[in-house]
């Protein structure tokens, strides 16, 4: 049976790569020297030219015979030159024109340049639409797929987010894959697609953990205000408080100070966003002053009552932890052997917080036997290290509830 004709076309494919490493050699090698020629002859040339332009007639067709008339230098300078700002917008449409009708690729790669200092630019856009359309596999030497992206993404309303909506997928870090899109570092594109990336992915852990926390808050780091805080309400909105990375919430509450004390710069924030962000600094301090409690593993119990804790305090020395449910108050130390102290909101407001400031607390001033609710001693037994755990539920329980005339 004869082989399919399809099978005949897949045996001898190949692709010219021997090509197109020599193609690129020599465009680099060339590039430089173009590039120098090209400035030397601007200063005297592009004057003339821009007055030629701005007198020509506003007639596409008569836009386009003078494009065909012009010298292939000419062409070059006007790319070289781009985009004109400051000339009228009359004048920019031309010069568009001028530089889609003549392409070649020196246009295409200068405008590649301009893209990264200019990368708003609509012209720069729409010329760079131009050139991966017509370009072929050794452009700006990208991968294959880069460059039909690029194909695609350059016909998109808005390219800039539709880059960093592509860009912020790979599995590779941005530092890696800026190098293979050719985003060029430290320029305004690099910056910009930055703070897109970040907008659309910030609430993807996966990105996260790709980028790392530190170089996350490095980025953030350079944001204005305004940029900063809608990139932040994304990830307060996308993770629930215990998943917050450290790194990020510390330099959020660096830079916002701590809800709990002070909400000014936190105007614009939902009550729901600033809630989490108050959960999260309780549930830190907590691990903080459990951490070397290894026996009891005291942490392991309250870190489930975050949510409904209104606020904690720390005490240094002794070391202390006052916890606040609101209606009442419980109080932990951190030297192990010590019982749980509950008090009513109000008798602690009275007999105790007195005593918090004193320069001379002792751990004996938190312990008030005919004020307290209760005290729960931290049982275990050999095998099982959470055995107090269901005294404390069933305590916690009733009195979330209310109930404190609970003893057990």
């Amino acid at each position: 049976m004869p082989m399919s004709e399809s099978f005949l076309y897949r045996s001898f494919y190949f692709e010219p790569q021997e090509l197109i490493n020599t193609a690129n050699m020599v465009e680099k090698k060339y590039k430089d020297l173009d590039d120098e020629v090209i400035e030397q002859l601007a200063s005297r040339r592009l004057p003339g030219l821009l007055k030629a332009i701005r007198n020509l007639s506003e007639d596409r067709e008569k836009v386009l015979a003078f494009a065909r008339k012009l010298k292939k230098m000419d062409v070059r300078i006007l790319a070289y030159e781009f985009p004109y700002h400051k000339e009228d917008k009359v004048t920019q449409g031309k010069v568009l024109i001028i530089l889609e009708e003549r392409y070649e690729r020196f246009i295409g790669r200068r405008i590649w340049s301009h893209f990264q200092v200019n990368p708003k630019d609509s012209h720069i856009h729409y010329l760079l639409k131009i050139a991966f359309g017509r370009e072929d596999e050794t452009f700006l030497s990208l991968d294959s797929v880069i460059r039909k992206t690029y194909n695609k993404v350059f016909r998109e309303s808005n390219p800039l987010l539709e880059l960093a909506r592509q860009i912020g997928k790979d599995h590779k870090r941005l530092v890696d894959v800026f190098k293979e899109w050719r985003v060029y570092p430290n320029e305004k594109l690099e910056r910009l697609l930055w703070l897109y990336i970040l907008f659309v992915h910030m609430g993807r852990k996966p990105f996260i953990e790709k980028e790392g926390e530190e170089q996350i808050v490095a980025r953030l780091n350079q944001l204005s205000s305004n940029d900063y805080n809608k990139i932040i309400k994304n990830y307060l909105e996308a993770f629930e408080f215990e998943d917050f990375h450290h790194e990020i919430l510390k330099q959020l509450t660096d830079k916002l100070s701590d809800p709990r004390k002070n909400l000014v710069a936190w105007e614009g924030f939902s009550e729901e966003q600033i809630e989490k962000v108050k959960r999260w600094l309780i549930r830190n301090e907590l691990i903080k002053f459990f951490a070397e409690d290894t026996k009891y593993q005291r942490f392991k119990f309250w870190g489930r009552y975050v949510k409904v804790m209104h606020d904690v305090k720390l005490i240094k020395s002794p070391p202390i932890a006052i916890m606040d449910f609101k209606q009442f108050v419980v109080v932990e130390f951190a030297k192990t052997g010590n019982a749980a102290y509950f008090y009513t909101k109000e008798n602690y407001e009275k007999s105790i917080k007195p005593k918090v400031s004193s320069w001379s607390l002792r751990e004996d001033d938190l312990k008030n036997k005919n004020i307290m609710i209760h005290k729960l001693p931290h049982t275990v037994t050999a095998s099982n290290s959470n055995y107090w755990h269901r005294k404390f539920e069933n305590a916690m329980t009733e009195y979330i509830n209310g109930n404190f005339k609970y003893r057990n």
